[in-house]
């Protein structure tokens, strides 16, 4: 019994070594036949690391680093291609004219109708600077404005507001005006004749998609950016 006992203990004693020996080399990278003269003897643990640093580890490491360049590459790839798919487009608020002779004359421009001037009583937009307007506190102009002067000869005529005091025309290209991306919008792509070939709803302020989606159609023109609640036409977007 006593044999026994002194066996399995030194057999489990064999198996830890072992089991150390292994994790110590696997941490330290030293190869099988560096482990074995370092268990004779005849090579320090520093002879032995160093040993292990063979022509196939170099080998192993620099696949490793061209695995990587070959990733990077791709991430790099991946992001131009991301890049190229960002809509290009410019943004048209109303003509300058048409906002000044408002403000001169009280009268839409287009059709002498009587413009309104009024305290905001909603958020608008302002159809010259694309800004909404702050509810109660600033005054603007409603008057009636026909978006498809010079496109179409077919009119349609629509209310529209801009501030009552002159303010900047929006003009920035490749960006939507992030004060209009809280408000319900609908996109419309018109083709050729001034039909409409796509109307798309505009979700959490996402507006560079949809351009993007619609202007993916080749049929499409322009596209005429609408409040979606009041239908009234708001800025009119060109490819770029």
């Amino acid at each position: 019994m006593g044999g026994t006992r002194f066996a399995r203990a030194g057999t489990e004693r064999k198996t830890r070594a072992t089991d150390i020996v292994r994790s110590f080399r696997e941490d330290l990278a030293i190869s099988p036949s560096s482990l074995r003269h370092l268990r004779s003897g005849n090579v320090s643990l520093s002879q032995a690391v160093q040993a292990s640093e063979t022509p196939p580890n170099i080998e192993r490491k620099k696949r490793i680093v061209r695995a990587e360049s070959v990733h990077l590459s791709w991430d790099y790839q991946s992001n131009q291609e991301t890049n190229m798919k960002e809509p290009k487009f410019s943004i048209r608020a109303i003509p300058d004219e048409i906002s000044a002779a408002a403000r001169n004359t009280r009268r839409s421009p287009q059709y002498g109708h009587p413009a309104h001037v009024e305290l905001a009583g909603g958020t608008g937009p302002c159809r010259q600077c694309l800004c909404t307007f702050y509810v109660g506190k600033e005054n603007r102009i409603l008057f009636t404005y026909n978006p498809f002067d010079g496109l179409d000869p077919y009119p349609s005529p629509g209310p529209i507001f801009v501030h009552e005091t002159p303010c900047a025309t929006y003009s920035p290209r490749d960006k939507f005006p992030d004060t209009l991306r809280s408000l319900p919008l609908v996109f419309e792509g018109y083709g050729s004749d001034r039909w409409v070939t796509v109307r798309e709803k505009v979700i959490d302020g996402a507006a560079e998609a949809v351009i993007t989606r619609i202007f993916d159609q080749p049929e499409v023109e322009y596209i005429h950016v609408r409040h979606g609640e009041a239908g009234c036409f708001i800025a009119h977007i060109n490819r770029a």
